[in-house]
């Protein structure tokens, strides 16, 4: 299966979510997305208004969504932001990663064009498991967690972003994970 292993974290400014990414570096590893159980067609997965994704260590400053790096249809490397139709396929998922080494990720239900957003905005591809399909995590892992904060390619310098843009990133990750009270 395609390999796996924490790379860096990244902010998103339009959607204000944190991503834990899975290294690209090790493309010997990356396979091709399971399909027909995980959906990436957007048509057919944006009938689902809100789907749950995984996320690490959520609602702190060290927030970050579930990746899978995989080969696409035309030989490049992708990232996956993998999410589910329902909570429990998402828990289950969850628990399988923790059998494999991984850290505790928590299911939070998102609004799914928010996830559409963040995965054009970063250049990662969208999965949707629907109900009840059979997808396992990768067999392969890397021995170290190597997750550095705004550490990465692709983030900017710590040092970057006013008070206003933090305090607005903060309200639209607030927002995006809050608890549904109805």
């Amino acid at each position: 299966g395609g390999g796996r292993c924490w790379r860096s974290a990244r902010t998103s400014r339009a959607v204000g979510i944190v991503r834990l990414s899975m290294c690209a570096e090790y493309e010997e590893w990356a396979q091709p997305v399971p399909r027909p159980a995980i959906c990436m067609d957007r048509k057919e997965c944006s009938s689902f208004r809100r789907v749950w994704a995984l996320i690490f260590n959520p609602r702190t400053s060290n927030e970050g969504i579930y990746s899978q790096t995989h080969m696409s249809e035309d030989g490049e490397i992708v990232q996956l932001v993998l999410s589910f139709e329902l909570e429990e396929d998402a828990e289950r998922y969850a628990e399988m990663l923790i059998l494999h080494d991984m850290p505790k990720a928590t299911p939070v239900e998102v609004d799914t064009s928010m996830l559409f957003e963040f995965c054009d905005e970063s250049g990662h591809l969208f999965g949707l498991v629907k109900r009840n399909q059979a997808v396992i995590p990768p067999e392969a892992n890397v021995e170290e967690f190597q997750w550095n904060p705004g550490d990465s390619e692709e983030a900017p310098p710590a040092d970057q972003g006013s008070r206003a843009e933090l305090d607005a990133q903060r309200k639209a990750l607030e927002n995006l994970f809050r608890e549904e009270d109805q």
